[in-house]
């Protein structure tokens, strides 16, 4: 599914590039260290140290004539050699595609309120993108997309408000995120506890591999 890959760049470029004004404010106040900066970091800030070929300026400032399918394709294995529980899971089909095709979908995440979003924005952006694929009957070896409405339900009825909850197979991790915005409407003095969820033999927690900034990986 290309286009979520389009989608996750555009979500950790924005990551990055709030970590790492944060990191600089900091770095200006004088607390932090005036350093070379490292991957631990970013990840820290819940971000990606993202590679300058993967970042979603670089690729929208391409030189013309540029194969924009080899970019992408080149952005995505950066990140995977950078980060780890990344790898072999990215989306590499952009080589197949049209330069103007892929410069036209790119310019659609390019909005200035796209520049802006928050990880939630792009949570429902995903999750509209893999309920129109999963309509289409794009489902991938046996893997099935709850709709958010079911969700939804399922957090009503079971009222996960105290102890820990864990989704051993949490997919977009839209269950997790329901129970927190329950939660979060709870008064302050209620029990808040964590979420954690297995999602292709990787432990996450606090929220969804979503567009992946947002993880805290265990």
């Amino acid at each position: 599914m290309p286009v979520l890959g389009v989608i996750f760049l555009r979500h950790a470029t924005n990551r990055y590039l709030t970590a790492l004004q944060a990191i600089e404010a900091a770095q200006a106040a004088g607390t932090s260290p005036k350093r070379p900066l490292v991957k631990g970091d970013f990840i820290k800030r819940r971000a990606l140290m993202l590679p300058e070929a993967a970042r979603y300026d670089t690729l929208l400032n391409l030189p013309s004539g540029a194969s924009l399918g080899g970019a992408l394709v080149a952005a995505m294995n950066a990140i995977e050699a950078d980060f780890a529980p990344l790898q072999g899971s990215l989306p590499k089909e952009y080589d197949r595609f049209d330069n103007k095709l892929l410069e036209n979908l790119l310019r659609c995440f390019d909005s200035q309120a796209l520049r802006q979003a928050t990880g939630d924005v792009f949570g429902r952006i995903y999750e509209y993108f893999l309920m129109k694929f999963a309509m289409q009957g794009a489902q991938d070896n046996g893997e099935f997309f709850t709709p958010p409405s079911l969700v939804q339900t399922l957090v009503n009825i079971i009222e996960p408000d105290h102890g820990v909850v864990a989704d051993l197979a949490c997919g977009s991790g839209s269950k997790a995120i329901f129970r927190q915005r329950r939660i979060s409407a709870m008064p302050s003095t209620a029990c808040k506890t964590p979420n954690w969820g297995l999602i292709k033999g990787l432990r996450v927690g606090a929220r969804s591999p979503r567009g992946v900034g947002g993880v805290v990986w265990r």
